[in-house]
């Protein structure tokens, strides 16, 4: 007689959590189209809140316009919170299998990229949503004594458009930013001089990467590439000042012992 062993059917399981994903992607569309008019409401009420040139109501100029603004901002939210729902199902299938240091620093990566999530998801919608209506909003001209008046009329489609654009580019630089903490982290423990000394090849990488994903223009490609840089610079600098603070005080507790 045989003694079997029984394995673990892992590819069943991911099939289930990639079906939870599904339904919980299906149930937020399907709630979000309920509340339509409601969150709408929220996504444009900060911005005609601190905009008081701004008068609180939408154009549209096709039939069929205003459904497929709603269903663009279900999708919207649809997306929007199934990622960190997946990510979420994606740490549950792989908590079983890990070692207690394994378990401790992805639980800590998780938790430190849901935190970027939810911060960067507030600070687009109560700072960077307002503030570029605010700004935009001032070229508008509309005096007498200007021979040609320029006002604006917020189209409904072009506005969700908009929020698409702006809420998952600022998303797209919080994974980066949430990346380069993993990196950063990572060479902090093992080898942050090498960090120092790929610099150049970071940079490189960020403006082949700049070039790849937006038109071939140099204004698009420094509007991508310098919040990139600057990130880095930043995290870089504080990873490097902690190492030599940490460097400091092994030195200080050496002479202070006498050792």
């Amino acid at each position: 007689m045989f003694n079997y062993i029984k394995i673990p059917n892992y590819f069943f399981e991911i099939k289930v959590r990639a079906t939870y994903s599904i339904f919980f992607f299906v149930f937020i569309l399907i709630s979000s189209f309920t509340y339509k008019e409601t969150l709408l409401y929220i996504l444009t009420k900060e911005c005609f809140i601190k905009n008081d040139r701004l008068t609180p109501y939408f154009i549209y100029t096709n039939l069929t316009e205003v459904f497929y603004a709603y269903l663009e901002i279900c999708l919207l939210i649809g997306f929007y919170l199934t990622i960190p729902y997946t990510v979420a199902q994606l740490w549950l299938f792989l908590k079983p299998g890990l070692y207690k240091i394994e378990y401790k620093k992805i639980k800590n990566y998780v938790l430190v990229y849901l935190g970027i999530y939810v911060v960067t998801t507030f600070v687009t919608h109560y700072a960077f949503l307002p503030f570029m209506w605010y700004f935009f909003l001032g070229f508008e001209s509309i005096s007498s004594n200007n021979s040609i008046d320029i006002f604006f009329e917020a189209k409904l489609d072009e506005y969700i458009k908009f929020i698409y654009q702006l809420y998952f580019v600022i998303g797209f630089y919080s994974q980066f930013c949430f990346m380069l903490i993993i990196y950063l982290l990572y060479s902090f423990h093992t080898n942050l001089k090498l960090v120092k000394q790929s610099r150049s090849f970071v940079y490189f990488s960020i403006f082949i990467f700049a070039s790849l994903v937006t038109p071939p223009d140099v204004t698009s490609q420094l509007a991508i590439a310098i919040p990139f840089l600057v990130c880095y610079e930043i995290m870089l600098l504080f990873f490097i000042t902690l190492e030599e603070y940490l460097i400091y005080s092994k030195k200080s507790n050496i002479e202070k012992n006498g050792i």
